[in-house]
């Protein structure tokens, strides 16, 4: 059975790490609103999903990480952020 979930939140890094090879993209045109993420974590967890992973470029260059991860945690799930 999958119990879980990752969410790509954005496509920004502003890191130059050799693991990706963006070398600090920060220009993302088009990312999940905090209303598309609502709606994810929500059927998510009406279909059995219990663990969503955030990851993403850099997910913290997100300016509402903490509603994305308050929305998440609201929801009864367990949370992982890499």
């Amino acid at each position: 059975m999958i119990d879980s979930l990752r969410i790509s939140i954005t496509q920004k890094c502003n890191l130059k790490c050799p693991y990706c090879h963006k070398e600090g993209q920060l220009d993302s045109e088009k990312e999940l609103s905090l209303e598309e993420i609502k709606r994810i974590a929500k059927v998510a967890n009406e279909i059995g999903i219990r663990k969503i992973k955030i990851t993403g470029g850099e997910p913290f260059l997100r300016n509402d990480i903490v509603d994305i991860v308050k929305i998440i945690k609201n929801n009864d799930f367990k949370t992982k952020s890499y």
